[in-house]
This record gives C-alpha cells, sequence and structure tokens, in this order.
C-alpha cells in the first residue's frame, strides 16, 4: 500500500531526479529515512533505474536493512544512465593525463548534459593548464549568481555536489543560502569537526549563554557532551540542558534526554529530571534513523543502560532507594558491566531494611518470585500487576550487592528479569500507555531473546500501534521465523519496501517451521557449543607490514604492492551480513571526505561470499563505496572467522587496526586520524 502511495506521489511530482537529490542531501544530514523515503519515491516512478537504486541502497543499509535491501532490488534490472560511459571515459582519461581523451570526454559531458554539472566534478582534481581552462568554463557557466538564481531546485542540488568536489566553501555557502531560501533543508557548509575541532566547539558553546548548536548529526552528541562535562564543573547546568534540547531537536538521538536528565539531577530540579528520564528511555527503546529496525542490539543496549543509569541516580536524589536499585541493575544488565560501582554499594546499604521486609513478607512461600509472577499473571487489575512487577524485580536483585553481581554475570539474570517486563508492558497496554508499553516489551525480548516468539509478536504490535511500522515488521518477520503463525496479515501491513514482503520477511526472521509455537512459555533457549579456532600462519599481525596480496578487480587486478602511499581500509563481508552492508556505504563516504580533504584513502570491500551470483548483487550497486571484489580465498588466508572484519592499513603498508564487528564511520574517521 505504502510504496503504491509512494509510486502516485512520484508520477504527480514527474521525474525522480529531484527526489533522487534530495535523498542524496539527506543521507549528507544523516537523515536516512528521509532518504529511504525519496529513494522509493524515485523508484515508483523509474524502478531499474540506477542512481534511484544506489540511492535505496545506501539508505537503507543506513538505516539498518543493507543486505533486505538487496534481497528487495535482485529483482530488478539497471537501466544505467545515457552519461555514465561518458562519465568513466572522463575519469580514466584525468587518471591517465591522456589530452586528447580528456578534450573529447569534457566536451561530450559539458555539451551534451548541460543540466548535469557534477558529471564535471572529477575536473577539480587536476593540476594542467588544460584541465584549469576546463575549471573556469565550469564556474562560468555554473557557480555565479545568475545560474545558481536562475537553475531549478535539481541542477542547483547538482551544482551543490559539483562545488562540493571543488572543496570550495564559499561557492557551498553561496549554493547553500539559495537552497535555504527555497525551504530546503541544508548541511553545514563546512568539512566535518576532526577531534580537536569538536574540542573547540564544545569550549565555544561552554563560554556562550546564545550560541546556537549547529553541524552534522554524527558529530554533534560528542560536541554536547564535551561542553556538558565543562559546564557541569562550572555549576551551568541550564545551558547544559539548553544543548541537549537543541540536540534533541537536530538528531533525535535518545543519549539526548539522557544528558538533559543529568543535567537537572545535577541542577537539583528532580520532579524534572525524573520526567526528562522517563522520556530517555522511552526514546532509547525507540526507532532511530540510524536503526529504524531496532536490530543492532549493542546500541540499543547502550542507551537503554545509559538512560537508566541517569534514572537510578535521580532516585537515589530523591531518596527512592528501591526503585533506585531496579533501573540500576536494568542499567547493569543492558550494559553487561559495571557502570557506577560506588552508586551500587550506596544502594546495596541503603535497602538493607527493605530486604528484611521483603523477606519476612514471603517467607511462607516457597518460591516468592514465581509466586509474585503468578499473582502478576492473574491480576486484571493493572495497578496489582505493577505493584507485583515491582516486587518481583526487587526479589530479583535482592543480594547482587546493589547489582554488582548482576554486571558481572548477566547471562544469569537475563531471562528471569525478561518475565516481569514483559508483564510491566501488558499493565502499561491496558493502562492505554502505549509508548511505555512498547519500551517494556523492547527491553523484555532484548534480553528473552528467541526464548519467547510471542513476545516478539506483542512488542511488534506495539510498535505499529506507535507508528513505528519498520521496527514492527522486523519483530513481527522475527516471531513469524521463530513458529508464531497467523501473522502473515500484520507483516503485509508494516512492510515498507519494494516487492514481496515474504521475501523480506524471510530475510528478517528465517523461513517459519511447519509447527507453530505454544503462546505460553515459548522455546527453550539453545547454546550452541563453543569452539576454538587458531589463526593461519598468513594471517596480518598488528603493527607488521600486512601481508602480500592480489586481487581480481573489474578492471584488471588490485595489487598491495601498489597500494602504499595509500590509507587501505580492508574490509570483509558477505551478501547476507546486514552489520557489513550498513557499514560499507558509511565507509565510502569517508574515504570520499578523505580523499577532499587531501588524504588518499581506498576502500576494498572483499567479499567471501561461497555463490559468485550473491557477490554479483552487491557488486553492481557496491561502486560508490569503493572496490568491491570477490575474493573468499583471501578471507581465509587472512583467518576471517567474523563478519564484519575490517583491518585498517597505513600508508606504509603496516597494519594498524583490526576490527572484527560492527563500526561506524564516525568512529573509522578517528581510527584514520590516529595512524596519520
Amino acid at each position: 500500500m505504502l510504496v503504491w502511495l509512494f509510486w502516485l506521489m512520484a508520477v504527480a511530482l514527474g521525474a525522480p531526479e529531484l527526489d533522487i537529490e534530495r535523498g542524496l542531501a539527506a543521507m549528507q544530514r544523516n537523515a536516512y529515512e528521509e532518504a529511504r523515503r525519496h529513494a522509493l519515491t524515485a523508484l515508483g516512478e523509474s524502478p531499474n533505474g540506477a542512481e534511484a537504486q544506489q540511492l535505496y541502497i545506501d539508505a537503507t543499509s543506513a538505516a539498518g536493512f543493507g543486505s533486505r535491501a538487496l534481497k528487495e532490488l535482485s529483482a530488478y534490472e539497471v537501466e544505467t544512465p545515457p552519461w555514465s560511459a561518458l562519465r568513466a571515459e572522463f575519469k580514466e582519461a584525468l587518471d591517465e593525463n591522456d589530452r586528447k581523451r580528456i578534450k573529447a570526454a569534457f566536451k561530450g559531458l559539458f555539451d551534451n548534459y548541460p543540466d548535469h554539472p557534477e558529471l564535471l566534478a572529477p575536473v577539480w582534481g587536476g593540476d594542467s593548464l588544460q584541465t584549469r581552462i576546463m575549471a573556469l568554463r565550469i564556474q562560468r557557466r555554473y557557480v555565479t549568481a545568475k545560474a545558481r538564481e536562475n537553475a531549478d531546485l535539481t541542477k542547483l542540488y547538482r551544482i551543490r555536489r559539483l562545488v562540493m568536489e571543488a572543496d570550495n566553501l564559499d561557492w557551498l555557502r553561496d549554493v547553500d543560502e539559495v537552497l535555504a531560501a527555497r525551504g530546503e533543508p541544508t548541511v553545514p557548509s563546512r568539512a566535518p569537526y576532526d577531534r580537536i575541532g569538536r574540542t573547540r566547539y564544545a569550549e565555544r558553546l561552554a563560554t556562550s549563554d546564545n550560541l546556537p548548536l549547529t553541524g552534522y548529526p554524527n558529530e554533534l552528541l560528542d560536541v554536547v557532551d564535551r561542553a556538558s562535562k565543562l559546564l557541569f564543573k562550572g555549576a551551568r547546568f541550564a545551558r547544559a540542558a539548553d544543548l541537549y534540547q537543541q540536540l534533541q531537536r537536530l538528531t533525535g538521538v535518545p543519549e539526548a534526554w539522557s544528558g538533559e536528565a543529568e543535567a537537572w539531577r545535577r541542577a537539583g530540579k528532580l520532579e524534572r529530571a525524573r520526567s526528562v528520564a522517563d522520556q530517555a528511555v522511552a526514546h532509547a527503546a525507540a526507532p532511530r534513523s540510524t536503526d529504524l529496525g531496532l536490530g543492532n542490539e549493542r546500541r540499543l543496549r547502550d542507551a537503554l543502560s545509559r538512560a537508566l543509569l541517569v534514572s537510578s541516580r535521580i532516585h537515589e536524589a530523591m531518596e527512592n532507594p528501591l526503585d533506585a536499585q531496579i533501573d540500576l541493575a536494568l542499567a547493569h544488565l543492558f550494559a553487561e558491566k559495571v557502570l557506577d560501582d560506588k552508586l551500587a554499594e550506596r544502594l546495596a546499604k541503603a535497602r538493607r531494611p527493605y530486604d528484611v521486609q521483603l523477606e519476612s513478607r514471603f517467607r511462607d512461600r516457597r518460591d516468592p518470585i514465581a509466586a509474585v509472577l503468578g499473582d502478576a499473571a492473574a491480576s486484571p487489575e493493572p495497578g496489582a500487576i505493577k505493584r507485583n512487577v515491582r516486587d518481583a524485580l526487587l526479589l530479583l536483585t535482592a543480594g547482587t550487592k546493589g547489582s554488582l553481581r548482576i554486571a558481572r554475570s548477566p547471562e544469569s539474570f537475563q531471562t528471569p528479569i525478561s518475565q516481569p517486563l514483559m508483564l510491566r508492558s501488558r499493565a502499561e497496554k491496558q493502562l492505554g500507555q502505549l509508548g511505555l508499553a512498547r519500551s517494556y516489551a523492547v527491553m523484555a525480548t532484548l534480553l528473552a531473546g528467541r526464548s519467547r516468539p510471542w513476545w516478539w509478536a506483542e512488542r511488534g504490535s506495539l510498535q505499529q500501534q506507535n507508528g513505528e511500522d519498520d521496527a514492527a515488521f522486523h519483530s513481527y518477520a522475527k516471531a513469524r521465523g521463530m513458529g508464531v503463525h497467523g501473522l502473515e496479515g500484520a507483516v503485509a501491513q508494516a512492510y515498507i519496501g519494494l516487492g514481496d514482503w515474504r521475501v523480506a520477511a524471510v530475510h528478517v526472521g528465517g523461513v517459519p517451521p511447519e509447527e507453530s509455537v505454544a503462546p505460553q512459555l515459548g522455546m527453550p533457549v539453545s547454546v550452541a557449543p563453543t569452539t576454538t579456532s587458531t589463526r593461519p600462519t598468513g594471517a596480518p599481525s598488528l603493527g607488521e607490514p600486512m601481508p602480500s596480496f592480489v586481487i581480481p578487480a573489474r578492471r584488471g587486478r588490485i595489487d598491495s604492492t601498489f597500494l602504499r602511499g595509500r590509507v587501505v581500509i580492508l574490509s570483509f563481508f558477505t551478501s547476507e551480513c546486514d552489520s557489513c552492508l550498513q557499514m560499507l556505504p558509511q565507509f565510502g563516504t569517508v574515504a570520499r571526505r578523505l580523499r577532499q580533504q587531501g588524504m588518499d584513502a581506498v576502500v576494498i570491500a572483499v567479499s567471501i561470499d561461497e555463490d559468485p551470483a550473491e557477490y554479483q548483487r552487491v557488486a553492481r550497486l557496491g561502486g560508490r563505496w569503493g572496490e568491491v571484489v570477490h575474493q573468499p580465498e583471501l578471507g581465509e588466508r587472512f583467518g576471517v572467522d567474523r563478519l564484519p572484519t575490517t583491518w585498517l592499513i597505513d600508508a606504509s603498508g603496516i597494519a594498524r587496526f583490526y576490527i572484527d564487528h560492527w563500526f561506524s564511520g564516525e568512529e573509522l574517521l578517528d581510527y584514520i586520524r590516529q595512524i596519520n
């Protein structure tokens, strides 16, 4: 239904070019959900358009659905733009400094495609007299004030792409002013701050009362956290709260509410802090632009643990040690490490009198926790359910040294604590508190995992009622894949994407088994046996020269010998690895940004898919990331046994970083800045 609506919108507005340009601009602002909507609209008008497909892959991958996007596009052909071959010829001629071919290709692009100035951007990299003359012709046609004012929105966005490649901030500001005057959102007309730049910006924010917060979304949380530390030292808590409020409006990251709550706690405004802390938990359990399906469990756990830790500190300040204990226990459980040992020790001491009362209340029950949970499940009254749930959580966290034991062995507590959280979710639903109900359902399923299939269906229903269709689709698909029957209508209704929802649902949740699962207790958790592996003798070693390798590529081959002088991001992936396909578009963006700043960086994405056809689906749409190649043998030789796995190699050919998990483009930038 939604895809059909997007198609109608595209027909009404005309060709998809403007949606593609708006989507690319949204990608720069890290507004991946918005970019995905533009991509869907463009695909409704041009389903086989290469640019629309590339935008959909990049935006959907950045939103956490990388391999799902490839599945969705696998049935579509690719119609390359008419200028594609000429642009490739232009780039190749410039690389080889072939003056005759440069002149012919430039003339073909300049004369035949006047509405595509971005195709001429490679000329900025030349330093010959020929390319300088070409650059002047480009400036006269596209960079003047008259050219900007006369351009329609689509062409104006393309001019913006052209001047971005020129790395001329004055030109970029001029274009952005015209876009802003026409009501279009823009990104800062500057390069993203490095760590030193963030620190200096944080200092300016901390020493001013009215300097507004502006910048790229993926740098702002770090900037505000740095500024808040300085503001807390100066007891300027209201200013810190104001910065976090601005951050909420600009990015929507859940940590912005946690930061504001902490600021009000330090200011002594505890009721206000309590209210904002509740919002922090709600936002932590809600989808965000970079993870619409809530599939990145590590980031979800981190956001929840930060919000719950702040909530615990607020409860302690309000002299409510029992609720402080529960929140700290949950924070430690989600973080799977000790966050605040001093707070835990204080709470363990403060709750001792209550533990004695709790023990006396349930002394006559053989299994107090099971009895309390049974009372909660049997009660028709939401208030009684919530009271019993609180008692159960207090019993579960008793004797844990203020939850320090939970932090040190979280696996023992995850499943027991998940049940009262799910009961609390049902109570909040009865009270009409759908946001709270969703938050508790997310926390319960995060802890229970696959052991409670029906909970995932409940989680999906609550997410759908909260308008979180992408997250609901993922929850429904997982429940269906674990054997919950009768969800087809709900899955189809929540689906936002291309093609048949069944393909995406199977990819997310697996093929549903023939037998359904019981809705009461669900299936037991099975733990795979652990295995030990040894790294091959030819595997890279940190601090040592990277072993030489030669990889067949689309044009010739990639020889590690000729990579010296370049920073190499060598990342291994498969077409089924969502985390990999979420990372690689970000890595491509980082590499392009670094090249604009004068650092020669290249991404080499190595597929270790067993089936070459699976690799081809990625290769045809991954050209913007860097060099995408298929070489399973290199994965074996380098001992790759986890995905994603990434090696960072400096310009001298030394292996400097090894990361065997998902990490962001901003983290990649930090790593690269450490080696250069």
